[in-house]
Formats: C-alpha cells, structure tokens, sequence
C-alpha cells in the first residue's frame, strides 16, 4: 500500500483535535489497563478509547465515552461573510510571505540559516494555530460558545492552517530547485513535521463547510465532552465523520516505541503490533518520515468506506479518526416505527453517530418538508421521498416529526 500523500493543513491542524467518530453501541473499551481517559486538555498516559465494532469484520472507533459527553446539538451548516473574509485574507497573507521568501532568499549572504529561521517561525506559528484549536474546543466544551461560532472559528483556522501548509510547500519546493544550497537534517526535520504532524489530520468537516454543497435540510453534527470532539456532516449517500481526543496527543513528548525497542526489535514493528491490536490485522501503517514526529498513520477499510487514523507514538494512543461511509451499506441494528391515524415515521439506526434514515409517510404516501426533531432539536427535513439520512445521537434519545397537528415520536434504545 502506498503512503498516502500528506494531507491538507486545513485538514490537519485542525483536526490535531477532532473527528473520530463512534461507530459502536457501548461506552468506549479501554484496550489496556482500563484507566479513565484523560481530559481534552491532559496529555494522557491510558490507551485510547475505542467503540465497539458493528460487526466481527469492522475495526473499532475512536471515541469518547458518552458519559463524558456534555453537548449534543445539530445545526444547519453555513459560513457567515467574516469568516469567508478570513479566508481569503489567509490566502493573501500567504501568498505576500511565499513572495517576500523567494525574492530574499536568492539575496541573503547565508541561505541555509534564512531558511532554518523562516521556516521555524512557520512551525511556531503552526503550533500556535494547534494551541488556538485546543482552546477552542475547551470553550466549546464548557458551553461558552455556541456550536456555530465553534464552526465559523473552525474555518478561520482551517483557513489559517492551509495557507501554512501551502507556504511550507512552497518554500520547500524553491529550496530543492536551488544548486548548492544543502539544508540541515534538523531544518528537513522541520519540513516533514510539517507535512507529517502540524497537520497530520484531515478534516472532511470543516472542508465541506468551506466548500458548501450540502443537500437541502442538511445539518452538521457536534458532540464534545471532557475527552474530545465529534463532528459529522451528512450528505445524502454519504457521511463524513471526524473525531479527536486532544489528551491522547502529546506533541513533545518522547516516542515510547523507539524507547521501549531493544536491540533486535524495530520500533515501526512494535507501533504496528500496537495498531493491529486496535483496528485489527487488516491495516496499513505508515511512520513518521525521519522520524521527525512521533505521529504514525494508520489507513483502512470498512462497511461502506474507509479511514484513516493517527497514532501519537508518546502516548501510544490513536488521537484523531475520520472516516467517510456509504449510508445505505451501514448494517442498521435497530428499526423503529410509530403510526398515529395515517401518519406514520419510521427509524432505522445503525451507531451513534453513525447514519440513521428516518422516514415519514402518511396514509403511504412520502411527506416531503417534514421537520426531523432529534432530542428537541431539528436534525433535517424529510426530500420528496419522504426521506432524510440523519446523524444518530447517542442512546435513548427521541425522533419525532411534525406533520399539521400530529406529531409523531420513537425512542432509541
């Protein structure tokens, strides 16, 4: 299997916190000693938490146990026009440094030390990005902001996050095509930090909100607790899902595999025995390139899609998931239906935060427009079919919908 190409800043930096999702019907399994997890603000020494698996043939999912959960909510996605702003002043700013670099670096007296410097000040303002998003999901977690501005501000620094990636490439790729400039190991170090952890992850999410295109009555999923966040945002057949449990990543901390290898053990083999024994046999592993981080990714398959997950190597912990899903190819595990008079809804669940289809008819009929409510809150509208795939909360909540006077509800289990 190839290794995946280093994946978007935006999709990374952001996400050095975010989408894992659970695809399993029970609180986390803690694969080793048991402990608690740690909190989204506490580099953790437990394993990560891993949902159960819907079938024998699925690996498990990053997740934080729903009794940590303090929010749930649905909202229709939407960037307002500052956040937009935003971006493309990021693009700017991007744009005016990548100039300033190519048109000094073929002037100063000592090239080597200049690109050591400029690109150092880029992994400073990286990781300050990192700490920004960390901080943000804290408020978020706490209630102090609302699960739009959560949005909007992911974008802001989605934004951020790319145009440093963008600039990194640039000043990497205007280096190598230069003669007679060798860079320092630490300074290539630096450069495949950037590609391989600063953003080390993706996020669909926040991706998709940039780039619009959701199908009408579509809302975007949110789920934060004491261990992290998760975010979904269906589209119709398909479902992209991100997760990410901040104390299971510590940045400076020391690569436990190297440090527990002896000497005839490889480290890779030990990260991969670690990563087998979460997702199971039928993985790819790829390390950290000079073994500049201590992030591993790992790629897979699954019913309906695929994955891709990163394990911190000093934790030894997977801290961030994100998988897209075909809807329909999602084993559903239970059906509910309720009829009053000639109206009629019908739920087919599969996991939380897994796809769930929801269904409304009257007297056979599909009921186009119908207000989906998932735990009081409006999840969607039912298309002209009568139809509308949602994101499934966790246990026990109530879907209802609304047709005229009738309001119809069922409760998961």
């Amino acid at each position: 299997m190839d290794r995946p190409s280093p994946p978007a800043i935006a999709a990374t930096l952001l996400f050095v916190a975010g989408l894992a999702v659970a695809v399993g019907l029970t609180a986390g399994v803690v694969p080793s000693d048991g402990a608690a997890s740690p909190t989204l603000d506490t580099p953790g020494e437990e394993t990560g938490v891993l949902s159960t698996p819907v079938s024998g043939a699925d690996p498990p999912y990053l997740a934080p146990p729903p009794e940590t959960v303090t929010r749930e909510e649905y909202v229709r996605p939407g960037i307002d026009v500052s956040a937009a702003a935003a971006s493309d002043s990021q693009r700017l700013q991007s744009e005016h440094s990548a100039t300033a670099f190519e048109t000094q670096f073929t002037t100063v007296a000592d090239p080597e030390a200049f690109v050591e410097s400029f690109v150092a000040n880029i992994s400073a303002r990286a990781e300050a990005l990192d700490d920004q998003h960390a901080q943000l999901l804290v408020e978020y977690r706490d209630g102090e902001i609302s699960t739009r501005t959560l949005l909007r501000e992911l974008v802001r620094l989605g934004a951020a996050v790319t145009e440093q990636q963008r600039l990194a490439d640039r000043v990497e790729t205007t280096v190598e095509a230069t003669e007679n400039v060798a860079l320092s190991r630490a300074v290539r170090e630096q450069f495949a930090a950037l590609d391989d952890e600063i953003p080390a992850l993706e996020s669909p999410v926040v991706d998709k909100l940039v780039d619009g295109g959701f199908e009408p009555g579509a809302a975007v999923y949110a789920q934060a607790g004491a261990e992290g966040i998760v975010l979904v945002a269906p589209d119709g057949t398909q479902h992209q899902r991100q997760a990410t449990l901040r104390g299971q990543r510590d940045r400076n901390g020391t690569n436990q595999f190297v440090k527990k290898a002896g000497e005839d053990e490889n480290p890779f083999s030990l990260a991969a025995e670690r990563a087998r024994a979460l997702y199971g046999e039928n993985i790819g592993l790829f390390p950290p390139p000079f073994g500049a981080t201590t992030v591993y990714g790992i790629q897979g398959t699954i019913t309906g899609g695929e994955f891709r997950a990163y394990l911190d190597g000093a934790t030894e912990n997977v801290f961030h998931e994100r998988q897209t899903v075909a809807v329909d190819e999602v084993p559903v595990t239970t059906s509910r239906n309720h009829r009053l008079g000639t109206l009629e809804l019908v739920v087919n669940a599969t996991v939380p935060t897994g796809p769930m289809q929801v269904s409304v008819t009257d007297a056979g009929e599909p009921v186009e427009g119908a207000a989906i409510q998932v735990a009081n809150q409006t999840a969607g509208t039912t298309d002209a079919n009568g139809q509308r795939w949602v994101v499934q909360p966790l246990d026990g909540a109530e879907v209802s919908v609304t047709v005229d006077d009738l309001t119809v509800s069922v409760t998961l289990p």
